[in-house]
């Protein structure tokens, strides 16, 4: 085994780490019955902090209206914070695409971006106008559900930094 080999899975376990005890706070939270904009804000500062995601963002389901609207933005420029604060996404708007938010969604699966510039000419003009206004180079969404319910989607992603989202991310 050569040292590469050591070093990366040492990476891989401190991670593993960092992710068992930040889900030991979640759940520490929920079993406290905090409330579920504090238990968010939380969650999310200690995605944004723990895993060292560029930025962090929770969109949360409107079953009333059908769409998905930003909840909550960890790590982003107040100037795209106003300007992400209005997004909404359609989910009655018809799409075949994987690569449609509102999809990841409905389906309750997750999306891996590792490089948008790879996929952005597939991409609807509104996932083109959130790519352009966040920035993302890279990023990951996943769907917030129990088995019941789905409850939004939470996105991570790297703008600034060099990083890839990955499998090991999932």
């Amino acid at each position: 085994v050569s040292y590469q080999e050591l070093h990366e899975n040492k990476q891989k376990l401190d991670r593993r780490y960092r992710e068992a005890n930040l889900l030991s706070g979640v759940i520490r939270r929920i079993t406290q019955n905090q409330s579920t904009e504090s238990l968010t804000t939380q969650t999310l500062s200690e995605i944004h902090d723990t895993l060292g995601f560029d930025r962090v963002i929770y969109m949360s389901h409107d079953p009333e209206k059908a769409t998905l609207k930003i909840a909550e933005l960890v790590g982003f420029e107040e100037k795209t914070r106003t300007l992400l604060a209005k997004y909404q996404l359609d989910l009655n708007t018809a799409t075949l695409s994987d690569l449609h938010l509102g999809n990841v969604f409905k389906n309750r699966t997750s999306l891996l971006v590792p490089m948008t510039t790879d996929y952005y000419d597939s991409l609807s003009p509104e996932g083109k106008k959130m790519i352009d206004v966040a920035g993302s180079r890279s990023f990951l969404a996943c769907t917030v559900a129990s088995e019941r319910k789905a409850y939004g989607l939470l996105l991570v992603d790297y703008c600034q930094s060099p990083k890839i989202v990955s499998k090991d991310d999932l």
